[in-house]
C-alpha cells in the first residue's frame, strides 16, 4: 500500500477516535482500532466513514424521500404476483435439494407483501447508499433485486456520484418487471438495469461484462452458496467491495460470514449484525470491526 501524507495520517487517527465514540455512544468497542492510531487505505477509510455517519446530504435525502414514495405505492398494492423463489428459504425450513433449487419454490403473494417482506427497510438502504456514495464505484452489481427498493438506493447513489452503472439480478421474471417499473418511475433506467434468472446461471456472464468493484450479495441466504458466490466474486474483482446481506440469518450464514471475512483476499471486514461489508485488497494487516448499528 501506498504511503499516505501526514494529513492523512492525521485523518485516519481522527476516524478511529471517532469510530470508538461516535453515534451517540452506540458503539463501544471496535476490535482491531485500539492503541496506535493506524494509517488506513483510503477504500477501507470510505467504509468506515459510511457506516459510521448515518446523516444523509441534502440531495440524499430528497433522493430517498422520492423511493419511499416508490415503497409506499408498492406496499399498498393488493395485486397479486405469481413468482419462482430460488433461495433457502426460512432458516427453520430444510434446504431445498439440489433440483428443488434449480427449478425454485412457486408461490402466490400479493406484492404489498413482497414488498414488507423482501425490500431492505429504510435504514439499511439508506446505508447501502451511502456506500456507494463514499467509496464511488463504477461497475455495481446486486444479487437479489426483489420489487427494486434497494436497487434505487444504489443506483441513485451512482446517479448523485456522477458516474457508474448497477447490474441488479433478480430470480423470478415477475418480480423483476416490478424491479424494472420502480427504477423506470425513479428515472433511474439508463444507470441501473435487471437481469431475470437463477443467479447461478446469470451471474458468471455478469462478472464477465465489466470489472466490477462493487457487489451485494442477497436474496439466496444459504451459507454454502453464499460462500460460492463470494469466491466467484473474489476470483474477478481484486479490490472493491463486497457487501452481505442478512450474515445473522441462519447458523450456515454465520459459519459463511465467519469464513468469507477471514479470507487472504480480504483487506478489511465490518460486521454490523444482519449485514457485513468486506473491502477487498492487498494488506499486511487485515482490519476486523463489529459494530453496533
Amino acid at each position: 500500500m501506498r504511503a499516505r501524507s501526514t494529513g492523512s495520517r492525521l485523518a485516519s487517527s481522527r476516524l478511529a477516535r471517532r469510530l470508538r465514540t461516535s453515534a451517540g455512544a452506540r458503539i463501544p468497542a471496535i476490535a482491531g482500532l485500539g492503541g496506535a492510531p493506524r494509517e488506513l487505505d483510503p477504500l477501507i477509510e470510505a467504509v468506515l466513514v459510511a457506516v459510521t455517519r448515518r446523516e444523509l446530504s441534502p440531495a440524499e435525502q430528497q433522493t430517498a424521500e422520492r423511493i419511499e414514495v416508490r415503497r409506499e405505492e408498492l406496499r399498498a398494492s393488493g395485486r397479486m404476483v405469481e413468482y419462482r423463489d430460488y433461495g433457502a428459504g426460512a432458516p427453520t425450513t430444510a434446504r431445498p435439494t439440489d433440483d428443488e433449487a434449480a427449478a425454485g419454490r412457486l408461490g402466490t403473494q400479493s406484492l404489498g407483501r413482497l414488498t414488507t417482506v423482501a425490500s431492505k427497510d429504510r435504514m439499511w438502504a439508506a446505508l447501502l447508499m451511502r456506500l456507494v456514495r463514499h467509496t464511488r464505484p463504477h461497475s455495481c452489481v446486486e444479487m437479489g433485486a426483489a420489487v427494486g427498493i434497494s436497487a434505487a438506493y444504489q443506483a441513485a447513489a451512482l446517479q448523485l456520484n456522477g458516474h457508474g452503472h448497477l447490474v441488479t439480478l433478480e430470480g423470478g421474471q415477475a418480480l423483476a418487471e416490478v424491479a424494472e417499473a420502480t427504477l423506470a418511475s425513479l428515472d433511474l433506467s439508463g444507470i441501473a438495469r435487471v437481469v431475470p434468472g437463477r443467479f447461478a446461471d446469470t451471474l458468471p456472464a455478469v462478472l464477465g461484462e465489466a470489472a466490477q468493484d462493487y457487489v451485494f450479495i442477497d436474496g439466496h441466504h444459504d451459507g454454502q452458496a453464499t460462500t460460492d458466490y463470494f469466491a466467484r466474486v473474489e476470483a474477478v474483482m481484486p479490490r472493491g467491495v463486497v457487501v452481505l446481506d442478512d450474515i445473522d440469518w441462519s447458523e450456515g450464514m454465520r459459519r459463511a460470514w465467519q469464513e468469507i471475512s477471514t479470507a487472504p483476499s480480504v483487506a478489511a471486514s465490518v460486521d454490523l449484525g444482519p449485514l457485513g461489508v468486506c473491502v477487498l485488497g492487498e494488506s499486511r494487516a487485515p482490519l476486523h470491526c463489529r459494530l453496533e448499528y
